[in-house]
């Protein structure tokens, strides 16, 4: 589904602004690899969607450039991600996932326009034998508000966009 794509990389996108941690869709594979700082892997455990498509009318958009009108259909979808932090030893603890993990939360809870976190919630912070690196496990609920627009004479959605809540 794109509109998961849309979601997805709209949550990468936040969450590697600052080059702080790496952000990846998962770790299959990353055995292998050694990372120099903390990784994030972000994955879709599951969710739901208001309708299978774009079925709510919500209006038209006047696009001046083609001297037209758009119609605008609107969506919603409940998702929950996964939201892995993996980090080098530091101490005992692993007390660097908590902080990675805290700054991932910051970061989500400013997330913007057409995404509302609903529920965050992390396990423990456990030693993960073959990457070398500690690990938390979270799982972050959102909800998130999407449109496609069909221009004036077509029956196709030509844009879809993450925007604030529908009505």
């Amino acid at each position: 589904m794109f509109e998961i794509e849309l979601i997805i990389g709209k949550i990468k996108e936040k969450l590697s602004a600052d080059g702080e941690f790496y952000v990846i869709s998962d770790m299959t594979g990353s055995e292998k690899r050694r990372f120099d700082k903390p990784v994030v892997s972000v994955g879709l455990l599951g969710g739901n969607g208001s309708s299978p498509g774009f079925l709510n009318y919500i209006g038209v958009e006047y696009d001046a450039s083609k001297d037209k009108y758009d119609e605008i259909y609107g969506k919603r979808m409940d998702l929950t991600f996964s939201v892995d932090v993996r980090c080098h030893r530091e101490n005992e603890e692993g007390s660097n996932c908590i902080s990675v993990l805290s700054k991932v939360f910051q970061l989500l809870d400013d997330i913007g326009s057409g995404i509302r976190i609903r529920e965050i919630t992390c396990g423990d912070v456990s030693y993960d034998k073959t990457l070398g690196m500690y690990c938390c496990r979270a799982e972050v609920a959102l909800t998130a508000f999407l449109y496609g627009k069909i221009e004036e004479d077509s029956t196709e959605f030509t844009k879809f966009t993450l925007k604030g809540e529908l009505s």
